[in-house]
């Protein structure tokens, strides 16, 4: 290959993995997103997940092209890092464009890591400097100071249509910004390769599709929750947080709501994210171009009465990953797989992943494997699981998925659980307490020390000194409840704590 491929990398913020068309979900339009994986050259990964499932660790281990318990970022916040290699640096090092659009997530907030061209949008948290999204509202536009003026916050669970118009929407401009990278780059620079960074900040809460996609999913056709009727069901984590962020006084019907407006801000981004697919077309760019699609964690919308992320139920770290290359290139690499893919990976392969499909050279630093395998044979390589430890202040949680299995421990509460992912989907039937599954449950608790055992950081936080997983007493203060009124009167408090 003479020159490398360009590459189109779009993300989005807390998406979940069964929230596209092709991975069966019933109601959402995503036709897109599901072309692009049933194309010829391209994947749906349908157990992909998030190491760190969070914002900040998980978008910086993408930049680093290592495994979040390698690179140390397996805590909440993550931790600064310094490093010569990075995603975007390497690929400017060896002569591609590159330019971010969006939500990166880092600090310090306009360090370019080697983009050319950088616009972002932080959903104003960074009053210091305000983001390019903001700028564009007050310098273009009559909507300046309305970007939030249906009074939600950053981290609300409340649903409301969004008060700008479609065409100034943040998903929209990300959009259209990417658009007009891709235009000026082919009138430009047609014979450099490009790296465009497409990255969303929806459908993170607060839920607000512009009009009219806050009304394009009725609530009465959206799923249920997968939650025990009693609160007291759950496991301790579950109940702390719900009571703490009073989650507990939403009934289903509320929660179906903001699930029909989720479901909105992303057929919306679906929309958007055809437009920028036209403009590769337009200029005949994309049969020399990879494309990859992910999202950074999911959301628990409900499940378990629980909102967010931070944890390794499906809700919170299962993520769609899509994959497509040029067929001409995917013969060059005996790439074989179409439509769905059943391995359990990990999104941190991405960087590397992203970096062998274009032919462009890998730093040695990038070493959190590649999909390229699993798609390269019928079925892949002979074992494919995913391994990983999270932190919080209180102990950490680490899980290990595997063929049709996922295996959980809790620290705080020494809590062990072990799922079917496919007769239980929901996971509500904890196979570790069952007699007949206990050989199998202690057979997966060993081998998860052991793999956390291969990464620094599961190494010296993980685990303890002896390479056990140790449990921890439950947090007695950690999760008090908050005083509330009647039904959702006080979930207006909610997750205000949560970045």
């Amino acid at each position: 290959m003479a020159q490398p491929l360009n590459i189109l990398l779009i993300t989005t913020d807390q998406q979940r993995g069964d929230c596209l068309g092709i991975d069966g979900n019933p109601v959402l339009h995503t036709p897109y997103l599901d072309g692009l994986a049933r194309a010829e050259g391209g994947a749906f990964f349908s157990a992909a997940y998030a190491e760190a499932p969070a914002c900040v660790p998980q978008r910086t281990a993408w930049m680093l092209g290592q495994h979040p318990l390698t690179c140390g970022q397996n805590r909440w916040r993550g931790r600064e890092w310094k490093t010569p290699e990075t995603l975007t640096g390497c690929l400017a090092e060896q002569g591609y464009r590159v330019g971010v659009f969006g939500k990166r997530h880092f600090l310090p907030v306009r360090e370019p890591y080697g983009a050319h061209e950088l616009k972002i949008y932080e959903s104003g948290r960074h009053d210091e400097d305000p983001d390019d999204f903001l700028l564009y509202l007050r310098r273009e536009t009559e909507w300046g100071g309305y970007s939030r003026a249906h009074a939600i916050g950053n981290n609300d669970i409340f649903a409301a249509a969004s008060p700008l118009p479609e065409q100034h929407h943040p998903s929209t401009w990300t959009a259209r910004e990417s658009a007009g990278f891709l235009e000026r780059h082919a009138k430009e620079r047609p014979g450099q390769p490009f790296f465009l960074w497409t990255s969303f900040n929806k459908p993170h809460s607060p839920y607000d599709p512009p009009q009219p996609y806050d009304r394009m999913y009725r609530p009465q056709d959206m799923p249920g929750p997968a939650w025990f009727e009693k609160l007291e069901d759950e496991i301790g984590p579950s109940q702390r947080a719900a009571r703490h962020y009073t989650w507990d006084t939403m009934g289903a019907e509320q929660v179906k709501v903001t699930r029909a407006h989720y479901y909105g801000m992303i057929s919306h981004i679906d929309l958007c994210i055809g437009r920028v697919l036209k403009k590769l077309d337009q200029y005949g760019l994309r049969e020399n171009t990879v494309i990859a699609f992910t999202s950074d964690h999911g959301d628990m919308l409900g499940d378990h009465h629980m909102y967010f992320k931070g944890n390794f139920f499906e809700g919170a770290s299962r993520v769609p990953y899509v994959w497509w290359v040029p067929p001409k290139r995917g013969q060059e690499l005996n790439l074989k797989a179409r439509g769905r893919v059943a391995a359990p990976v990990g999104v941190s392969t991405l960087g590397p992943s992203l970096l062998e499909a274009a032919g462009a050279e890998k730093p040695k630093t990038f070493d959190a494997g590649s999909v390229l395998p699993w798609l390269q044979e019928s079925r892949g390589p002979a074992q494919a699981e995913v391994v990983t430890g999270y932190g919080h202040d209180k102990g950490h949680t680490a899980m290990l998925r595997w063929e049709r299995f996922k295996y959980l421990y809790w620290q705080p509460g020494d809590i062990r659980q072990l799922f079917d992912m496919q007769a239980d989907p929901g996971e509500m039937n904890n196979l570790a307490l069952k007699p007949e599954h206990k050989a199998l449950a202690a057979e997966a608790h060993a081998r998860l020390e052991r793999r956390l055992a291969e990464y620094p950081f599961g190494r010296s936080e993980v685990l303890d000194a002896g390479g056990k997983l140790r449990g921890l007493p439950e947090p007695t203060d950690a999760f008090r409840p908050r005083s509330r009124g009647r039904g959702g009167a006080g979930i207006i408090e909610c997750g205000m704590r949560i970045t």
